[in-house]
């Protein structure tokens, strides 16, 4: 029985993985709709919970009316990477990864939280001011810094990344980009 479990996994990390080099390589366009990103994540986030033994638990809350909206290819998954790595792994409870979606007037905000290790107040600030003023920082995610200039890049100095510490444990990366339809 355990060889079938074995095998049952195997199978899905093969096809997810076969989807996201698919999504990833395709170079027809930069903006998918934010359905399509979604749903990018969670064939991210089936491959990792196997690999991580179901050590987390994801949430997803989209409203309707943003799923069809662009976002550039490849936004979301290097924030739910950041999540695993930098809060989750590490921990000895089960971690949780939620992601929400919703439009505020003209924008579109997508947060990303999760309930792992967290930064101090002052990373915090430092992360923001680097995302404000496009400073560098060595000690920085370097998909996170892209992931703001690309959006900064294709919709203009008002968007980007915000990091925001959690009340309880973890953070909340809040993404703003313009509401757009796919």
């Amino acid at each position: 029985i355990a060889k079938l479990y074995i095998d049952e996994d195997i199978s899905r990390i093969i096809i997810c993985l076969s989807e996201l080099l698919r999504i990833s390589i395709c170079k027809q366009n930069e903006y998918i709709s934010i359905r399509d990103e979604i749903d990018y994540v969670k064939k991210y986030l089936t491959i990792q919970n196997i690999r991580y033994k179901n050590k987390f638990d994801a949430v997803f809350e989209v409203a309707d009316d943003v799923l069809d909206k662009k976002i550039l290819k490849l936004t979301l998954q290097p924030l739910v990477e950041n999540c695993i790595y930098h809060g989750i792994e590490n921990m000895e409870r089960k971690g949780l990864i939620e992601i929400h979606a919703f439009q505020n007037g003209s924008n579109v905000i997508i947060k990303v939280s999760d309930n792992g290790l967290g930064m101090k107040e002052e990373r915090i600030q430092e992360l923001n001011s680097m995302q404000i003023h496009g400073e560098d920082d060595n000690s920085a995610s370097i998909a996170v810094k892209n992931i703001n200039k690309r959006i900064k890049l294709h919709f203009g100095e008002e968007y980007g990344l915000k990091f925001v510490k959690n009340d309880g444990p973890g953070i909340t990366v809040i993404v703003k980009i313009p509401a757009i339809e796919n």
